[in-house]
């Protein structure tokens, strides 16, 4: 099953170009169900830091429990320098806030960013 995310919130307040945006598609080791939780996907970028903006973006999605993959577009920065150094992570967490899978990858524009999910060791 795959379940699509059309939209989000941008908690840390950065501008977006409406437009563009970085194709992604999250999944669980072993091509299991990602588990039933909150995914938040950091953009990170040393490029992006200034006085007045963060050096990374956060969004947050839910997942069901039940989807393989989760497919969704996350909106792009206006001034993120997408020649390198950005990266996507994902954290996948319990509804008490519990850290049970992260993942991340190199951000691409040529094809989707697959961001796998590994369980995390506490």
């Amino acid at each position: 099953m795959t379940a699509g995310i059309a939209a989000f919130a941008v908690v840390s307040g950065q501008a977006v170009r409406a437009s563009d945006g970085i194709r992604c598609i999250v999944t669980f080791e072993g091509d299991m169900p990602i588990p039933e939780g909150q995914i938040e996907v950091v953009i990170e970028n040393a490029g992006l830091q200034s006085e007045n903006q963060p050096s990374a973006l956060t969004f947050r999605m839910p997942s069901d429990g039940q989807s393989r993959q989760i497919l969704f577009d996350l909106p792009l920065p206006v001034n993120i320098k997408t020649k390198s150094g950005v990266q996507i992570v994902a954290y996948l967490e319990r509804k008490d806030g519990w850290l049970l899978a992260r993942g991340s990858a190199e951000f691409k524009t040529t094809a989707p960013n697959k961001i796998e999910l590994f369980t995390a060791i506490h």
